[in-house]
């Protein structure tokens, strides 16, 4: 019996990947570790299933960032305030999509994983010292608009410019960089996460229905989907209730997951 040109057997385990990778993507991200593997499992070209599996994300990202939308009220001046620099960062990475090897970024993301665990983990202790920094600095004129510091603007640029170009685990990469050098708790920092992660895959998407449109498996895109909005649903709900030190916890041990898949898959090429 087939449904959607795949094996029923086929399609659930590709939807229970994606309610997986879903809700992991809303609280620390690098779900794509989890149903690209399956997707090249279930005999897509891995082309197809990065491609595919990204579109298929996208709702998973909405659903997560939904359910975010309190904390994200809390920071909406800021978030606005990042969002153009996420949206050119993945207009960036989707560019060089097209000129450069996929192994440069392989090469780099685990160490770029390993930096953003660093800010999860070292985190209090890295916001105490950029807030004393802040103390120090002369105050500033009133203003109606939220500042961003410089070094924000620049890490959050550059982590479009990986999520547009490699998808998998930029949101380790987010959370540790608001984590430390955004004033906000753990929790609003992870909303704006979820919107900019949102950004940047939808900024990908774009550039895959104008470039690659033949390469998407729509059934795979569909079944992803449907599986990640109700992951992100999930996500948001627990990721909301879960005290900072344990969703630092979270983070770091999904964190260093991404990292040895990162690892193996780089040494097994």
């Amino acid at each position: 019996m087939e449904l959607l040109g795949l094996g029923v057997d086929q399609v659930l385990l590709i939807a229970l990947a994606a309610v997986w990778a879903g809700a992991i993507n809303v609280v620390v991200g690098s779900g794509t570790l989890v149903t690209f593997p399956v997707l090249v499992a279930m005999g897509f070209p891995p082309v197809t299933a990065t491609i595919s599996n990204a579109m298929g994300l996208i709702a998973g990202n909405i659903t997560g960032t939904w359910g975010y939308r309190r904390e994200i009220a809390q920071v909406r001046g800021t978030l606005l305030r990042l969002l153009p620099l996420s949206v050119l960062g993945g207009i960036a990475g989707a560019m060089l999509l097209l000129v450069l090897p996929e192994q440069v970024f392989e090469r780099v993301a685990p160490a770029l994983i390993v930096v953003a665990l660093s800010f999860v983990v070292f985190q209090p202790r890295l916001q105490r010292w950029v807030r004393a920094r802040k103390a120090e600095e002369p105050t500033p004129a009133p203003s109606a608009v939220p500042r961003i510091g410089v070094l924000l603007a620049a890490l959050v640029l550059l982590a479009g410019v990986y999520g547009g170009y490699f998808v998998a685990a930029q949101g380790v990469l987010l959370i540790g960089i608001l984590g430390v050098f955004l004033t906000a708790t753990l929790q609003q920092a992870n909303a704006v996460k979820n919107a900019l992660v949102l950004a940047v895959n939808v900024v990908a998407a774009v550039s895959y229905l104008l470039l690659a449109f033949d390469r998407i498996a729509w059934a795979a895109v569909l079944i992803v989907a449907v599986g990640s909005t109700i992951g992100g649903f999930a996500g948001a709900w627990v990721g909301r209730r879960l005290p900072p030190t344990v969703l630092r916890a979270v983070i770091v041990v999904l964190g260093v997951v991404a990292l040895i898949v990162m690892i193996r898959n780089l040494v097994a090429g």
